[in-house]
């Protein structure tokens, strides 16, 4: 039915994000041009894959000194020990990068078709593979941003500066605008934050946070605009609180 070809869709949407990440992150890795060295590379370097499930969050410590926090439902897969003139992280969910300053190795986030560099800065990089776009949110410093798969020769390259967002989808393209830091961010330290948001963004969200699924039933036909942060909330508080505003019975 339309239900197990969605699932099935997506199960192959999900691989084929996985396969570009590991192909972009080798492309970057390893020089092609010299064959035994890459061999010899390969040998001496490990691939470390940290991944979290929907309801979990983590902190992960960089050798190079750059902090990244992993969101729920997120993967970072990168090579140990980094390359001598660059640092290569793939990305597949969202996180936020602390990257060390490192002059001579930029850092690369490689997550879909986007690169993301920067050579000490901090930034939020959004790309969830079901949603096809890729959002960057730069908190400070400043970083360039360029299509992966074009080896950053031909594509547009695009920099942010402290405060500016780039999302690309491959239906609309680029859109650069200003991001409101508390909505981007405020989910690394551990506060879900809604802004004008409808029931199906509350659901998702809450889902994703909790590791939970959540049923509805008997509908209101009424639209939701949520706007409303919870810090550290257990999902029973969150969803007293939205029950009395937004007037529905739940349960547990």
């Amino acid at each position: 039915d339309n239900k197990e070809n969605s699932l099935g869709y997506w199960r192959i949407a999900k691989i084929a994000a996985t396969i570009l990440l590991v192909l972009s992150l080798s492309y970057l890795l390893y020089d092609k041009s010299n064959l035994g060295s890459e061999a010899k590379l390969i040998s001496k370097s490990e691939l470390i894959t940290k991944e979290n499930p929907k309801g979990q969050k983590s902190t992960i410590f960089l050798k190079d000194g750059s902090k990244v926090i992993l969101n729920a439902d997120s993967k970072i897969s990168y090579l140990k020990p980094f390359d001598e003139d660059q640092r290569v992280v793939a990305l597949e969910g969202e996180a936020f990068f602390e990257v060390a300053k490192d002059k001579d190795r930029p850092f690369k986030v490689v997550s879909g078709v986007i690169t993301t560099t920067a050579l000490g800065t901090s930034f939020n990089i959004k790309a969830y593979p079901e949603v096809e776009q890729v959002k960057v949110s730069l908190a400070t410093g400043k970083v360039k941003i360029a299509r992966s798969d074009n080896g950053d020769l031909t594509s547009i390259v695009h920099f942010l500066e402290p405060g500016e967002e780039l999302t690309y989808s491959p239906i609309s393209g680029y859109t650069k605008t200003l991001f409101d830091k508390e909505e981007v961010l405020a989910w690394k330290d551990g506060i879900i934050y809604f802004k004008n948001a409808d029931a199906e963004k509350v659901i998702l969200k809450l889902e994703k946070w909790y590791g939970v699924e959540i049923n509805t039933t008997n509908e209101s036909s009424r639209k939701w605009s949520i706007t409303a942060k919870f810090d550290n909330q257990s999902l029973e508080n969150v969803l007293k609180s939205l029950a009395y505003s937004e007037k529905f019975d739940y349960s547990l």
